[in-house]
């Protein structure tokens, strides 16, 4: 069974299951350092393959988290010839509209697929933005330009901010809506979800 198949019929109902896959998927995040080998229920992974588990993975603990959403789709042009854009998938909390961008490199993502999702965003209503993820982070270089790309509608995830939400299901929705309060009070993308913002009424 390929692992395009595997992952159709994967359907994860706990949150212990969110993190066996993120413990088999991305092993070096442990803080015993292992061998990395990737796997997804036994089966090996290459790099295209990991990739594929990585994009479900974030929709399905956005899900799980209790975000409302569409998996990956196609946007097709006015021809029907060739698909215009390819979307990892969708999600809404409230009014709020957000397009996934899932990115598992061995590297650091550069500058290119934040700008390619900005884009993307740009022809979508006001108010809505992007969500990229990356299981490894982002270049500085990457970083440096996102912060000139205003009005800001990509938003930046990286490990930690993975790790932090893998504590609880409760802080899946904690995480977006933190994300998107950092760039309103600071003007930044991508500041870390663990940032206290000291609201009104904190303690």
């Amino acid at each position: 069974m390929t692992i395009v198949k595997r992952l159709a019929l994967w359907n994860p109902t706990t949150w212990n299951d969110i993190r066996t896959c993120w413990d088999e998927l991305v092993p070096e995040s442990r803080a015993i350092q292992q061998q990395i080998t990737r796997n997804f229920q036994a089966l090996s992974l290459n790099s295209v393959d990991a990739g594929h588990v990585f994009e479900r993975w974030v929709l399905e603990t956005l899900r799980l988290g209790g975000v409302s959403g569409h998996w990956s789709y196609s946007v097709q042009r006015s021809s029907g010839l060739q698909a215009l854009e390819q979307v990892d998938g969708l999600v809404f909390e409230g009014y709020q509209g957000f397009l996934i961008e899932s990115k598992f490199l061995s590297r650091n993502v550069d500058f290119g697929p934040i700008a390619q999702l900005h884009v993307c965003v740009e022809q979508r209503p006001i108010g809505t933005l992007g969500l990229l993820f990356s299981a490894f982070g982002f270049t500085d270089p990457a970083l440096e330009l996102s912060s000139a790309l205003r009005p800001i509608r990509v938003l930046l995830f990286n490990q930690n901010d993975l790790l932090w939400v893998l504590e609880s299901r409760d802080r899946v929705k904690e995480m977006l809506r933190r994300k998107w309060r950092l760039a309103v009070r600071d003007g930044c993308s991508f500041s870390d979800v663990t940032t206290h913002l000291d609201l009104f009424g904190d303690n």
